[in-house]
């Protein structure tokens, strides 16, 4: 167990309310691919940054996809996500997270 000392009535929560509802452009800005937390598959981390102007500009945003997952649900909705992306900025084929 970890001793802290926080209190957070101290801390500025304002700054990150949730994104309004919209479309953004953003920019993949990191990715990482490592194991499910059951060890039994792989995901792919990414962070989002937008772009567009307005309040939400800078904002990170941040999703696991399930590449390869013990349930094939699971994995089929992380293919999809992955696909619509990829779709999204043109890419066919990917071989690699970081272009």
């Amino acid at each position: 167990m970890a001793s802290l000392n926080f209190n957070a009535s101290e801390i500025d929560t304002t700054s990150r309310e949730t994104i309004p509802s919209g479309t953004y452009e953003a920019v993949i800005t990191d990715s990482e691919m490592r194991a499910t937390k059951a060890g039994n598959g792989l995901g792919i981390n990414l962070t989002f940054e937008i772009l567009s102007e307005g309040p939400a500009k800078g904002r990170k945003c941040f999703t696991w996809i399930n590449y390869e997952n013990a349930s094939p649900k699971a994995q089929q909705i992380g293919r999809e996500e992955l696909a619509r992306i990829c779709k999204a900025v043109g890419i066919e084929h990917l071989s690699d997270t970081v272009m």
